[in-house]
């Protein structure tokens, strides 16, 4: 393309610090947008960027939230066209990003599918649950599932819960209309709300639209599209982290909270096979910036304490191991058990 500088956006920053890795790699500039909120509690991934030789803009004032960083990317790219290119971290904006992104994304849903089948003796999961914000983490994975009997289930970011106002639902509460040059679902105001700006916990999930993609599955009645708040992805951060010791992102922990809630009230359906949940979000940033700049509305070390009786109890699904058993005999014990949830993930997320 004859390209010498790439731009992106981040929220979260994975995706920022994969473009300012890959441009290192081959010499390009590159040039990092963020909203300063997410500079501020994304601190780390900001770092590593730098490191990497990128610059990183932080949104000025009027742009100190997420929207800010999605809508500086492209003016950047507008006034530096013939030389740069714009890399995407999502399913959205205009044609063909929505469809590379979900192309690139595929691998994981693709692969979700056939370990699913290995697992279940050649038969599909009838739900599978992603956490939705762009929603590129779960058009990929639905992408592996579109043509199959499964339910597909998009889990949006609940905030402070959709009556306040405070929540990047964008499906759930949202109406049609543009934004950065694809037609979706847009976050409206209430009549509590003073502003429609998307609240999350999770940097990655307060995109304030959804993909154009998204939008034609929720209309067309092929996906559905729940909510989890910010408790309930604490709750199923929590739930992850204590029984099978790994540390998610809090996005997709929003589907992890929803699933779990959902299977104790029965929600999804006993006596279906198992559900596959798809995880992306990095492991291992620092707990402590989850949630500091939000205090003291949350808490995160407050509610990571287990209860006075000792560890919290967790469901049958997510606790199965047996050495010595290959990943399908694996997989068909834990299903004959009566697993809730099969967890098929990857450790990192390109937002």
């Amino acid at each position: 393309m004859g390209k010498t500088a790439v731009i992106a956006e981040t929220g979260a920053g994975q995706h920022g610090v994969a473009t300012a890795t890959a441009a290192a790699l081959f010499g390009l500039r590159c040039k990092v947008f963020m909203g300063a909120v997410d500079v501020d509690r994304q601190a780390l991934n900001v770092f590593r960027m730098r490191l990497l030789g990128a610059e990183v803009v932080a949104g000025a004032v009027g742009q100190r939230h997420p929207e800010g960083r999605h809508q500086r990317s492209p003016a950047g790219l507008v006034a530096t066209v013939e030389d740069t290119h714009y890399c995407i971290g999502s399913v959205v904006g205009p044609h063909p990003y929505p469809w590379m992104v979900r192309e690139f994304q595929r691998v994981v849903g693709d692969e979700a599918r056939a370990q699913c089948r290995a697992i279940l003796g050649g038969a599909d999961p009838d739900y599978v649950v992603a956490c939705v914000g762009g929603g590129s983490n779960a058009m990929g994975t639905f992408a592996g599932f579109l043509d199959t009997p499964a339910r597909l289930v998009g889990v949006e970011a609940g905030g402070d819960g959709l009556e306040s106002g405070r929540h990047g639902a964008s499906i759930a509460r949202g109406v049609p209309g543009v934004l950065h040059g694809a037609r979706s679902y847009l976050p409206s105001r209430t009549s509590t709300a003073r502003s429609s700006r998307p609240t999350s916990i999770s940097a990655g999930l307060d995109y304030p639209g959804t993909g154009p993609e998204h939008a034609a599955l929720a209309a067309s009645g092929r996906a559905t599209y729940a909510h989890a708040t910010d408790t309930t992805a604490i709750e199923g951060f929590k739930l992850l982290a204590v029984t099978e010791g790994i540390v998610p992102a809090l996005e997709p922990a929003h589907a992890i909270g929803w699933l779990a809630a959902e299977a104790g009230r029965g929600g999804t359906g006993r006596g279906h096979r198992p559900r596959d949940r798809c995880r992306g979000g990095r492991q291992g940033r620092p707990p402590g910036g989850r949630a500091a700049r939000r205090a003291p509305r949350m808490n995160l070390e407050a509610h990571l304490r287990a209860p006075a009786g000792g560890r919290p109890e967790a469901p049958r699904a997510l606790r199965h191991r047996w050495a010595g058993l290959g990943l399908a005999r694996r997989g068909r014990a834990v299903a004959d058990a009566g697993a809730d949830a099969i967890e098929i993930g990857i450790p990192f997320s390109d937002r």
